[in-house]
Formats: C-alpha cells, sequence, structure tokens
C-alpha cells in the first residue's frame, strides 16, 4: 500500500473566544446523553484564512498527540491551524476526545503490540462517513487522478499518519527530549534516526560527555 493523496483545505480565523456552558436553545429537546446545555467551547472571531496545513506540516498529526487535552490546548492548536471538527466552533470534549484518540492512533502505527486484535486478527480502524474521493481528469493528458477529501481536520490528521505509515515511516521517541518524530520513509530523516533534531543530538551528546568526565 503506498500513501494516500489527501487534498484538503481547511480556515484558521484571527482568534478563538472560549464560550462557557449556555442553555439548550429547546431544552425540552435535549436528549438524556447530551444534557439541557451546551459548552464550553471555542468560537471562531475575525477574518479567516484559507489554508492547506497538511501541505504545509508534514508531521501536523503528532502535534495533534503532543497537544494538551484541555481548553488551553485547544485554543493554542486553534490559533496555528484551526479547529478540528468545524471551522467556526468546536467543544471542548470534541477536543479531549480527538487528543486521545490520536494518541491511541499514534500508538498504533509506532507499534503492532497496541493494536487490538479479536480472534487472532487485528481489528480494523475505520472512520464512518468521515471523507469523499475526488476524480480529476487531466484534459491535456486524458489522464485520471484520485484523492481523498477529508471533512474536517481531524479526519485529515488521522489520515496523514496512516498515509505516512503505510509510505514507510516509523514513529519513534527522541533520546533526548522524549519527544515522538517521524524517520524513514517520506520523512526526510535516515530510518535509524534517535533523535528529532540536531540540536537534540547535540545535547544528548553534550550531556553524556559531561557525565564521563
Amino acid at each position: 500500500m503506498r500513501g494516500i493523496a489527501i487534498d484538503f483545505e481547511w480556515a484558521r480565523f484571527d482568534d478563538y473566544h472560549v464560550e462557557l456552558e449556555q442553555p439548550h436553545p429547546d431544552p425540552e429537546s435535549a436528549s438524556l446523553i447530551s444534557g439541557a446545555s451546551i459548552g464550553p467551547r471555542l468560537v471562531a472571531f475575525g477574518e479567516s484564512v484559507i489554508t492547506r496545513p497538511l501541505d504545509n506540516y508534514s508531521e501536523l498529526y503528532l502535534e495533534l498527540a503532543k497537544a494538551a487535552p484541555t481548553i488551553e490546548g485547544q485554543r493554542e492548536f486553534a490559533g496555528r491551524y484551526g479547529l478540528l471538527k468545524d471551522r467556526e466552533r468546536e467543544e471542548t470534549m470534541y477536543w479531549a476526545n480527538s487528543v486521545w484518540n490520536m494518541r491511541k492512533l499514534v500508538a498504533m502505527m509506532e507499534k503492532r503490540e497496541n493494536w487490538e486484535m479479536r480472534e487472532g486478527k487485528y481489528v480494523p480502524y475505520e472512520f464512518s462517513n468521515s471523507l469523499a474521493l475526488r476524480y480529476d481528469l487531466n484534459a491535456e493528458t486524458n489522464s485520471l487522478s484520485m484523492h481523498v477529501v477529508p471533512k474536517n481536520l481531524f479526519i485529515a490528521l488521522a489520515l496523514q499518519c496512516v498515509s505516512h505509515r503505510a509510505d514507510g515511516v516509523q514513529i519513534r521517541v527522541c533520546k533526548s527530549c522524549g519527544a515522538l518524530f517521524e524517520a524513514g520513509g517520506v520523512s526526510g530523516r535516515r530510518f535509524h534516526a534517535e533523535f528529532c533534531s540536531d540540536k537534540c543530538r547535540y545535547q544528548f551528546n553534550h550531556r553524556n560527555r559531561r557525565k564521563k568526565q
């Protein structure tokens, strides 16, 4: 399996404000699961700019996995890349669940021992009703191309994670700072890399030299 061609655009706004819990507009119709309130959540303010986050950030899914599952972490991430579920508003509960789900997915890609098994087989990891397929015909070459179009940023990041793994990327833990990083495949790092950056490699070796003195 080769990596997936992902065609994805998303909106990032000037700012995101915290909207605290509010009464449901129709309490009588509120389900027992959701309760009779909405929030807290982040709401976008100001002008928006359309971006292609997967084109600009090759390891963005790891940024989500590292993020704090709090409203502060949600606001910091949104300020850089946009909200995960909806372009203009997002519940804090959805954010927290998304962080934990991405951590689970990264762990599955990192080690197959983390993949759930049932009756001796690995259980498929599925996203239902989360994407579309786009076919493009090149009028000059008469060639056909296919792209996967995610419905939101979280699905795009999940696809980025799986696509990179399919292209030979390995997820490793930096020996110096403990951060997750990609090695091999399309990552641009050698397959057996032990550090996420030259800075971390230098600091690790420097600490070891000092210990030996």
